[in-house]
């Protein structure tokens, strides 16, 4: 009977070294995201940095844009006050 237990000993091996390699797999597939991860924040920190002035430049462009689509705004009310005085007076 001992040829028996050895047998059921490297069954219960063979299983159980399958399922430690089924999860130290998946361990190591997370791994790398991880890594990918760190290494995008890292790189878009690193790039942010480097063009923060030319983001501060853009704000102040933007700011002006948004003056003038104001003014224009204006000046389209303006219009549209005169020409419905217009009609009244017709």
């Amino acid at each position: 009977m001992p040829g028996l237990e050895e047998d059921d000993d490297e069954e219960v091996y063979r299983t159980v070294s399958l399922n430690l390699r089924k999860i130290m797999d998946k361990k190591w597939n997370v791994l790398p995201l991880i890594e990918l991860f760190g290494f995008v924040c890292i790189m878009g920190l690193l790039i942010a940095s480097l063009t923060i002035d030319r983001l501060l430049e853009f704000k102040d462009l933007e700011f002006e844009i948004m003056e003038m689509i104001a003014s224009a705004r204006d000046a389209c009310e303006q219009v549209k006050q005169d020409y419905s005085s217009c009609e009244e007076q017709a």
